[in-house]
């Protein structure tokens, strides 16, 4: 055997027996690290997002909400505070009173709603988990196509909601 023949069968066994193991592994890992930061929960989201400490000392009410959601720079702040209104029976429902969560955001994964620590904090969560999927055009047909009310007059109600909320 000559000597190129060996030197190319050691390379081959050197690739398959220790550099694509090690590819593998490295891949796996990255694979892994994606993973965990695709499913953070919102309430970790928190800490990579604009916060201040200012806003948790609001309650909730129609202005706190326009105003926090015009903070975070949400797009259409008046519908968005107008569904939080209306999701949560004008913050007096169970779901806001134990999760914070006043838009009824629900983790189909573990199934029950996420919570915050603070009211606040779910509009910093609509944001990623609903309004990040909003590509431009009227906000309301966005609203319809997304399976988030399953009532079909609920942008009939969000609208009415809307109507009623003082711009500051």
């Amino acid at each position: 055997m000559s000597i190129a023949k060996n030197i190319a069968y050691i390379l081959l066994w050197l690739l398959v027996n220790i550099i694509l193991p090690i590819c593998m592994i490295v891949g796996i890992i990255q694979l892994c690290s994606i993973k965990r930061e695709i499913s953070k929960e919102p309430v970790e989201m928190e800490l990579m997002l604009k916060h201040s400490d200012f806003l948790k000392e609001w309650d909730a009410n129609s202005t706190t909400m326009l105003a926090a959601c015009e903070y975070y720079g949400i797009k259409y702040p008046k519908i968005v505070a107008a569904q939080a209104i209306l999701e949560s029976g004008n913050f007096k429902s169970q779901v806001f009173k134990k999760y914070n969560n006043p838009f009824g955001l629900y983790n189909s994964k573990t199934k029950d709603y996420y919570k915050f620590s603070h009211w606040t904090l779910s509009v910093l969560a609509y944001k990623t988990m609903v309004q990040s999927k909003y590509k431009g055009g009227d906000y309301y047909e966005f609203l319809e196509k997304l399976p988030y009310a399953e009532d079909k007059n609920y942008i009939k109600a969000v609208k009415a909601v809307e109507s009623v909320i003082e711009d500051e």
